[in-house]
C-alpha cells in the first residue's frame, strides 16, 4: 500500500512539472496567464500586443499633491517631466517568471494559477528635477532637534521638554512619488526621518533637580578690577556645572588652572599672613560663597582649609581658602539625586545657588565661639618715597583668634550631621610706612 501511494506521488509530481513545462513551453513569447497591467489582463499576449492595449490606458494625473502633516504642496507632474513608459510597462510583465532560476520560475507560474498579479505602469520622471524640488520643500518642513532643558529662574523651576527633529526623506519620498502616480493616484505622504533629541524631558527628569537647596551672597568692592575679573572667571567655571550622586566636588577641578593662561589676573592675595599681588587673587571668595551655600543646603564637607588671617568680611570662622596645587575645596553630594551649581556675578556681590532633590534637611549654626585672641604686632617701615613725617598705612593689623561654630543638620526629627567647624587664625602684622625724619637746620 505504502508502495502505491509513494508511485501515485510521484507519477503526480511528475504530472504536474510537465504541465507547469508545458505552459511555459506554451507561453514562449507571451505574457503568462494570470498578468495584468494596471488592471488591464494582459496573459496570453506578446509585448507588442500588451503595448498596444495598455495605450488606451487613461494618463495619469496631472498633478500631484504632496503633503506632510500640515504642510501641502501642489506640482504639475511636468515640472519634473512625468511621462508614462509603456514598452518597459509591458517589457515588466513579460519578465514576470522569467527573470529568475528555472525552479524558481517553475514556482512563479504555479503560483500564477492561484494569485493573479498587477504590474503598475512605468512612470519615468527626471529625478533630479523632483529632487530640487523636494529639497526646496524640505527646507519649509525639516526642524532640528531641541534638546530639552531645565529653566531655572531663582526658586522657580520647570522643564522645557524641546522637540523631536524632521528630516525629509529625499530618495524615499521621490520612490514613494514614482509609485503612487504608478498606480494612477495622486496624494503622497512624504517620508521623513525622526531625529532624536540628545537629551529628553526624561532624561532631565531623572537628574532630581527639583527646589534650589542653597544660596548664598558675599560682597566685593567693585573698584578693585583685576580681583572682580578673577571673581568673574572662577564664577563661570562653576555656573551650571552638575553634580552627580555620591560624586565629591572639587573647586581647584573645576576652576583651575589658576594662571594667566587661563585668563586669570594679578590681584591680592594673603600669603604667609601677608597680601601680596599673585595670579588668581580673589577666587577664595568664590570658594567661600560655595563654602556657605553647600553648608545651608546640608552636605558634608570633604577638605576646606581657612584663610591665615580672620577675614571680617565673611561670615566668622566660615571662610574657605585655596591653593593649587596645596590645597582645595571639596564636598560630597550625598543627596541621591543630582545638584546643579548656580553662580552669578552682581555690580558688587556674588551669588551660588545650588539645585537638587528636596531631602527635607534643615542646615543650623549656633553662635560662633571666639577665644585666644592673639593681638597683632605694628612693624614701621621706612619709605624715602614718601615726604618727611608723613605716614601711611600700608597693611591693616589684625589679631589673632579661634574660632568654633557648631553646625547640625536635620531631617524632621532626627539628625544627620553634627559638626564643630574650628578655625585658628594667625595675627598680622600692621605695617605703617614711614617717610625719613624732617631735616634740622640751626640759625647762624
Amino acid at each position: 500500500m505504502k508502495r502505491i501511494l509513494i508511485i501515485v506521488a510521484t507519477f503526480t509530481l511528475i504530472f504536474l512539472l510537465a504541465t507547469i513545462i508545458w505552459h511555459q513551453v506554451s507561453y514562449k513569447d507571451r505574457i503568462f496567464a494570470g498578468i495584468s497591467i494596471h488592471g488591464v489582463d494582459v496573459g496570453g499576449l506578446t509585448s507588442n500586443e500588451a503595448l498596444a492595449k495598455i495605450k488606451d490606458l487613461p494618463p495619469p494625473p496631472k498633478r500631484v499633491i504632496l503633503h506632510f502633516q500640515d504642510f501641502r504642496e501642489e506640482l504639475d507632474l511636468s515640472d519634473f517631466e512625468a511621462n508614462i513608459d509603456y514598452e518597459d510597462s509591458a517589457e515588466n510583465a513579460f519578465s514576470i517568471g522569467r527573470r529568475q532560476s528555472f525552479l524558481q520560475s517553475l514556482i512563479k507560474i504555479a503560483s500564477l494559477r492561484f494569485q493573479k498579479e498587477n504590474v503598475f505602469i512605468e512612470l519615468k520622471i527626471d529625478e533630479k528635477s523632483l529632487e530640487e524640488i523636494l529639497k526646496n520643500i524640505a527646507t519649509l518642513i525639516d526642524k532640528p532637534p531641541v534638546d530639552a532643558v531645565l529653566l531655572i529662574s531663582r526658586d522657580r523651576i520647570r522643564i522645557d521638554k524641546g522637540q523631536t527633529g524632521i528630516e525629509i526623506d529625499v530618495s524615499a519620498s521621490i520612490k514613494q512619488i514614482i509609485t503612487t502616480l504608478s498606480k494612477g493616484e495622486r496624494e503622497v505622504e512624504l517620508l521623513a526621518d525622526i531625529k532624536k533629541q540628545k537629551k529628553t524631558k526624561n532624561d532631565i527628569t531623572s537628574l532630581r533637580i527639583e527646589k534650589m537647596i542653597g544660596e548664598f551672597t558675599t560682597k566685593f568692592d567693585p573698584r578693585q578690577e583685576s580681583r572682580i575679573e578673577n571673581i568673574a572667571l572662577a564664577s563661570r567655571k562653576i555656573d551650571d556645572v552638575y553634580i552627580s550622586p555620591g560624586e565629591i566636588f572639587s573647586f581647584i577641578g573645576s576652576v583651575g588652572p589658576v594662571t594667566a593662561t587661563s585668563g586669570y589676573k594679578d590681584a591680592t592675595v594673603i600669603e604667609n599672613g601677608e597680601l601680596v599681588q599673585g595670579i588668581g587673587g580673589g577666587i577664595c571668595q568664590v570658594a567661600t560663597t560655595l563654602y556657605n551655600t553647600y553648608m545651608v543646603a546640608g552636605l558634608p564637607t570633604v577638605e576646606r582649609k581657612i584663610h591665615s588671617n580672620y577675614i571680617a568680611a565673611y561670615p566668622t570662622g566660615r571662610d574657605a581658602g585655596v591653593a593649587e596645587g596645596i590645597f582645595d575645596l571639596r564636598f560630597r553630594n550625598d543627596t541621591g539625586g543630582h545638584i546643579l551649581i548656580r553662580s552669578a556675578v552682581n555690580d558688587d556681590s556674588l551669588t551660588i545657588r545650588l539645585y537638587g532633590s528636596d531631602t527635607g534637611r534643615i542646615n543650623t549654626f549656633n553662635k560662633p565661639v571666639i577665644s585666644d585672641f592673639i593681638p597683632y604686632k605694628i612693624e614701621l617701615e621706612d619709605d624715602n618715597s614718601l615726604p618727611p613725617g608723613v605716614k601711611i598705612l600700608a597693611q591693616k593689623g589684625i589679631a589673632g583668634r579661634s574660632i568654633s561654630v557648631l553646625r547640625l543638620v536635620k531631617i524632621g526629627d532626627g539628625n544627620h550631621l553634627e559638626e564643630e567647624i574650628k578655625s585658628v587664625y594667625l595675627p598680622r602684622n600692621e605695617i605703617i610706612k614711614v617717610g625719613p625724619s624732617p631735616s634740622t637746620s640751626t640759625a647762624p
